[in-house]
C-alpha cells in the first residue's frame, strides 16, 4: 500500500509540473521578447552589484575575482572586519556600514568603499556587452564607474574600426580623447536644493542617460549605504520637481518601457516603493512587463512581485553569464566578445 501511495504522489507531480522543454521554450520566448525591445531601444537597463559576479569555471568568458568589485554582502563583510562589527548580521550592508560610520566616521567609510569598488577593478565581458547593446536609459545602484568605462571602451573600438575601414590613420590616444564621456550622467544628491538632471523626453541610444540612484565614488557625499542614508533617500521621494531624485522624464520612461534588471535582487524597499508608486493608479493592461535575471531569486519577493499585477513582473531564473551572451547574440546576431 505504501509503495502504491508513493507512486500515486509521484504521478501527480509529474502530471502537474511543466516539462523541461516547456520551460526552455518559455525562456526562449522571453529572451526573444527582450531582445526585440532592446533592439528597438524600448528597454531600460537596471544594474545592481551582483552584475560584477566572477565568471563561472565552465564559462568561455573570463572575469576573475580580483577584477570584480564586491557585491553587497561581500562589501558588508569587508567593512565589518575593519570596523570591529561583531553582530551576527555581518552580511547586512546597511547595518554594518552604519556601525562603521559610528565607529570610524563618514570620511573613513567613504574612503573604504571607494578603495574596494575601484582599485584594480575592470569592466567584465558581460558589462562591456551590455554597453555595446546601447540601452538609452540605464539606472544603477552601483557606486563604481565601470559601466561608464565600458561605454568609453565600446565607443573607442567603434571609432577605431570605422577609421580603419575608411583607410584612415589610427591615432588611438586622439580617438580615446574624442570618444570619452559620450553619455549623460545624473548622480543622486543628498541636498534637496540641488536640481536633478533629467533625461530627454526622446532618448538617444548613442548618448545614453545614466542615473546613479545610490551615488557615485566621484561624489563622496552622494553615496547611499547606511540605514540613515536609506531613510533620507525615502524622504527625498516626497520632494517636488526639479529636486525630486527621479526626473519627470525618467519617471515617464519607467512607466512606458520594459525594464531589465541584471545583478539586482529587488530587496531594497526604497526602490520597490518607487516602482509601486509610479504604477499605483495605472491600469494593469497599460504596464509593460519588467524582467529580473536572477539565478536564485528571493522566494518571498518573487511570489509578491510575480503575483501582483500592478508590478507586471517576471523573474528569469538564469545565470547572467548565460543570459547576457544569449541576449547579445539575439540582438546583434554575433557572439559576445570575450
Amino acid at each position: 500500500m505504501a509503495s502504491r501511495k508513493r507512486g500515486a504522489t509521484s504521478n501527480v507531480k509529474a502530471a502537474t509540473a511543466p516539462p523541461v522543454d516547456a520551460e526552455e521554450a518559455q525562456k526562449a520566448a522571453i529572451l526573444k521578447f527582450i531582445a526585440n525591445k532592446v533592439a528597438a531601444n524600448k528597454c531600460i537597463l537596471f544594474l545592481g552589484s551582483a552584475l560584477h559576479a566572477p565568471s563561472p569555471q565552465d564559462s568561455k568568458y573570463t572575469y576573475t575575482k580580483d577584477k570584480c568589485p564586491p557585491i553587497g554582502s561581500q562589501l558588508a563583510e569587508l567593512l565589518a572586519q575593519v570596523s570591529g562589527f561583531v553582530d551576527s548580521s555581518k552580511d547586512d550592508l546597511q547595518r554594518v556600514s552604519q556601525h562603521y560610520e559610528y565607529t570610524l566616521k563618514r570620511n573613513s567609510l567613504v574612503t573604504e568603499i571607494i578603495n574596494h569598488v575601484s582599485q584594480g577593478k575592470e569592466p567584465s565581458p558581460v558589462l562591456s556587452a551590455l554597453a555595446a547593446l546601447r540601452f538609452p536609459l540605464v539606472i544603477t545602484t552601483n557606486y563604481d564607474n565601470l559601466y561608464e568605462r565600458a561605454i568609453d571602451a565600446v565607443n573607442k573600438e567603434k571609432a577605431i574600426a570605422a577609421a580603419r575601414a575608411a583607410g584612415q590613420g589610427v591615432d588611438e590616444q586622439a580617438i580615446e580623447a574624442a570618444t570619452r564621456g559620450q553619455y549623460d550622467l545624473c548622480i543622486y544628491s543628498r541636498d534637496k536644493k540641488v536640481p536633478t538632471i533629467d533625461c530627454a523626453r526622446k532618448l538617444d541610444p548613442e548618448r545614453p542617460y545614466i542615473l546613479k540612484i545610490h551615488g557615485d565614488i566621484g561624489v563622496s557625499s552622494s553615496i547611499v549605504i547606511t540605514d540613515e542614508d536609506y531613510i533620507h533617500f525615502v524622504m527625498r521621494m516626497s520632494d517636488t520637481e526639479p529636486h525630486h531624485p527621479i526626473g519627470p522624464n525618467v519617471a515617464t520612461h519607467l512607466i512606458e518601457n520594459n525594464i531589465l534588471f541584471i545583478g539586482y535582487r529587488l530587496t531594497d524597499y526604497n526602490l520597490r516603493l518607487l516602482f509601486k508608486t509610479l504604477r499605483w493608479k495605472k491600469d494593469v493592461s497599460e504596464i509593460p512587463t519588467s524582467f529580473a535575471i536572477d539565478l536564485k531569486p528571493d522566494y518571498l519577493i518573487k511570489s509578491v512581485w510575480e503575483g501582483d499585477e500592478q508590478y507586471a513582473f517576471k523573474f528569469v531564473v538564469e545565470n547572467l553569464w548565460n543570459f547576457v551572451p544569449a541576449l547579445y547574440h539575439s540582438v546583434k546576431n554575433e557572439e559576445m566578445p570575450s
